[in-house]
């Protein structure tokens, strides 16, 4: 995390992971404390508590399959020119490429998490430098209110389709455990 992502583009306020050994490590919840990194976790066998990666692991899937269905065993070689035509690619909640919500301007490096721009404010006394931090002040208020509103809309579809279950004490449930999936070589 810190040699391919925050010494490239800086530690950010809050961090929501799964629970893989590598983030729940001693290491990981030390640096966390050092940096005042806030850190929050997913539920387990729960795909809607982290809905938006799974989402966008569903769209990966599907982009690796498209340009590896002849070689499937070379698909982390594809990875990286699938990730740069994902960051290309307007999102149809937002609006706009993942690229300008990252950095601001379309490019064609890798970018694939979108960040809050700093909220501090700073004294720009030349132009091009108050352009690019309104563009990316412009692209994540953008973001923010188009994800907003489709979480609004998926919640109430979710919970349109539930129902509220009671139980009493004493009552026998049966607790369902699903297997993990065996992993394709």
């Amino acid at each position: 995390m810190y040699d391919g992502f925050f010494a490239q583009f800086g530690l950010p306020n809050q961090l929501h992971t799964d629970q893989g050994r590598n983030f729940e490590s001693k290491l990981f919840h030390e640096m966390c404390q050092l940096t005042g990194v806030v850190k929050t976790r997913t539920t387990p066998f729960h795909p809607q508590s982290d809905g938006q990666t799974e989402r966008m692991n569903r769209t990966l899937i599907q982009m690796l399959r498209c340009t590896a269905d002849e070689h499937p065993e070379n698909w982390p070689h594809r990875l990286p020119t699938v990730m740069a035509a994902y960051c290309m690619t307007v999102h149809s909640v937002t609006g706009i490429t993942p690229n300008i919500a990252m950095l601001g301007r379309e490019v064609l490096l890798l970018a694939s998490l979108i960040a809050r721009p700093p909220v501090e404010t700073i004294d720009t006394t030349v132009p091009f430098v108050t352009d690019i931090r309104d563009v990316m002040r412009d692209a994540h208020e953008r973001v923010h209110r188009a994800t907003k509103k489709e979480a609004c809309t998926q919640r109430k579809y979710y919970d349109d389709q539930s129902r509220m279950t009671r139980f009493h004490e004493g009552q026998k449930v049966w607790l369902y455990w699903p297997r993990l999936p065996v992993r394709q070589q």
